[in-house]
């Protein structure tokens, strides 16, 4: 993909873009020449990357988004022109949508409404949102764990279908009932579930219980998109999961780029239901052993796939920078299916855990198209950020100590 062509301000300064995360979005941008600043933590692989040009320390979305938007709208002012933002996660982006106000004189942001941004982020309100438009989505209870313990076994439950998945409403409050980067929990039998559900309660976590669609979490394909203000799709692509850690449930290892048509047409006719627009979004769907289509999740942010999409010929950030700083949108090219990208030490845990051995995994991250901190062409990430401090953890002798 070609590179973008920023306009200038009033003193010659190219717009940066200031990215709330690491090398997923970082990259996409360096692809199409664009210069970045990220918002990260001290230790964040991101901080080493030759395409970064300062950082700020990141502060916690949830906790204090008031704060964290005060730092970055004082760094933000000091720019000689406005910075383009971008958001990876649901907690940066609730923060960047509920705080728009006060942002949107010091960036430039591409944001769907406030309304539909809550809507979709909250799984109650986005399964009302797809039962509204005659999306197809799997059969859900609401599970409100103010509703005291008798909501544990309230009859409602005995109307879905074993076995079930129970999930947090949010992400917000997920780790009082997730372990281990998990984004769910099954449910198998209806002795399993009303203990899970007691659990949900008794940890103060809003839940939505689900039935399972049966298969793999390979089984999970997704429609990626940038569509823009007046409500035009821009780009779009399509890919499926490779591996997850953990096995079930967890967060994406190892994707690659597709060109499935089913999951493309129907991306757009969710995109067209729900009305998106000035936004991107990741439209998750799980196949069906009958090749079916169940529509599980919107989410309207910059992700991981933006990496990988961007070396396939749809370069999702680059075409929201364009737009927003007024320069030309790059020539779209046909998109090259196959595309790979892999985390690099969550997927030798993917791997292991299988049962494969750590040269599977070396001939994975080398054969991968694209890698979340092991580019080639900028190795620092992997280096200062993985490899040396892993080696410092285990070399004996006296260590720093922290600063409480």
């Amino acid at each position: 993909m070609g590179r973008s062509v920023p306009e200038r301000g009033v003193t010659g300064a190219v717009p940066l873009a200031c990215v709330l995360g690491g090398m997923d979005i970082v990259a996409p941008l360096a692809m199409a020449g664009i210069p970045c600043v990220v918002s990260v933590g001290r230790t964040d692989p991101a901080r080493f990357s030759r395409h970064v040009r300062g950082a700020i320390d990141a502060m916690h979305p949830w906790r204090e988004p008031e704060a964290y938007v005060d730092r970055l709208v004082a760094w933000a002012e000091r720019q000689p022109v406005r910075p383009v933002l971008f958001y990876p996660t649901d907690g940066d982006l609730l923060m960047a949508s509920r705080y728009r106000d006060r942002l949107r004189p010091a960036f430039r942001m591409c944001l769907p409404p406030a309304e539909l941004v809550e809507d979709l982020v909250d799984k109650d309100r986005f399964h009302a949102l797809a039962v509204r438009t005659g999306l197809r989505v799997p059969r859900s209870f609401y599970l409100r764990a103010g509703a005291g313990a008798a909501a544990g076994i309230d009859p409602a439950l005995d109307d879905l279908a074993l076995p079930v998945v129970v999930k947090p409403v949010d992400r917000c409050h997920a780790g009082r009932l997730l372990r281990h980067n998990a984004k769910a929990i099954r449910a198998d039998s209806a002795a399993e579930l009303a203990d899970l559900c007691r659990t949900a309660v008794g940890s103060g976590v809003d839940c939505m219980v689900q039935e399972l669609v049966p298969g793999p979490e390979t089984a999970i394909e997704s429609y990626h998109v940038y569509v823009d203000a007046e409500g035009r799709t821009v780009r779009e692509f399509a890919g499926a999961k490779l591996r997850t850690e953990p096995p079930e449930f967890g967060e994406s290892t190892a994707v690659r780029i597709t060109d499935r048509a089913d999951v493309l047409a129907e991306g757009r006719r969710v995109i067209a239901a729900i009305g998106l627009r000035d936004g991107v979004a990741k439209v998750d769907f799980k196949r069906a052993p009958d090749g079916g289509l169940w529509l599980l999740e919107v989410n309207p942010r910059f992700n991981l796939w933006h990496h990988p999409g961007a070396a396939a010929g749809a370069n999702l950030p680059a075409l929201v920078y364009a737009d927003l700083v007024g320069g030309h949108r790059p020539e779209p090219g046909s998109i090259r299916s196959g595309v790979t990208w892999c985390e690099v030490r969550e997927d030798l845990k993917a791997l292991v855990r299988s049962g494969r051995s750590p040269w599977s995994w070396l001939r994975s991250v080398v054969r991968a198209h694209t890698r979340s901190t092991g580019a080639w062409s900028d190795p620092m990430p992997l280096l200062r950020g993985l490899v040396l401090p892993a080696l410092r953890n285990r070399l004996p002798g006296p260590r720093p100590s922290g600063s409480g």
